[in-house]
C-alpha cells in the first residue's frame, strides 16, 4: 500500500508541469516518461481545451482517459523493427550496438477534423525528412 501511494504521489507532482506549462502559454502538452508520462496526459485533459500528444505507442488505447485532449502519439515503430532484426539476425547480417528503428505519429481519432491541410503537409515534410534521414529525431 504504501509503494502504491508513493507512485500515486509520484504521479500527482508529474503532473504538476505540464499543467503549469499550458498556464504558461505553452499550446500542447508533450506526454514523454512512461506512467508519469501517462499521468501527465491523464491530468492535461481535466483542463478544458488542453491539447496533448502520447509518446511511445498510440496512447488513444493505453491512457483512454486522455482522450478529451489526445491529438496524436509519436510512436515507436517497435515491431517493424524487431522484425528488421530477425530478419538481420537469420541472414547473419546483424551488427552489435544500438539499432535505431522507424518511428511515426499515430491517427488524430476525435481531433482529426481540427488539423489543417498546412498541418498535414507540415507533418508529411518532418516524417518524410526522418525517413530519408534529413531530419533526426535524436537530439
Amino acid at each position: 500500500c504504501g509503494a502504491h501511494r508513493d507512485r500515486h504521489a509520484f504521479r500527482t507532482r508529474r503532473a504538476s508541469g505540464p499543467r503549469q506549462a499550458l498556464d504558461q502559454g505553452a499550446d500542447i502538452s508533450f506526454g514523454a516518461g512512461g506512467a508519469t508520462g501517462n499521468g501527465a496526459l491523464s491530468a492535461v485533459a481535466g483542463d478544458a481545451g488542453a491539447l496533448c500528444v502520447g509518446v511511445d505507442s498510440d496512447q488513444w488505447f493505453t491512457v483512454p482517459e486522455a482522450h478529451p485532449c489526445l491529438v496524436t502519439s509519436a510512436m515507436k515503430l517497435i515491431d517493424v523493427g524487431v522484425a528488421e532484426l530477425i530478419a538481420q539476425a537469420h541472414a547473419g547480417t546483424m551488427e552489435g550496438g544500438n539499432y535505431f528503428g522507424e518511428v511515426g505519429l499515430a491517427p488524430h481519432h476525435d481531433f482529426d477534423s481540427m488539423v489543417t491541410d498546412e498541418m498535414r503537409d507540415t507533418l508529411a515534410a518532418v516524417m518524410a525528412g526522418v525517413d530519408d534521414g534529413s531530419r533526426t529525431p535524436m537530439p
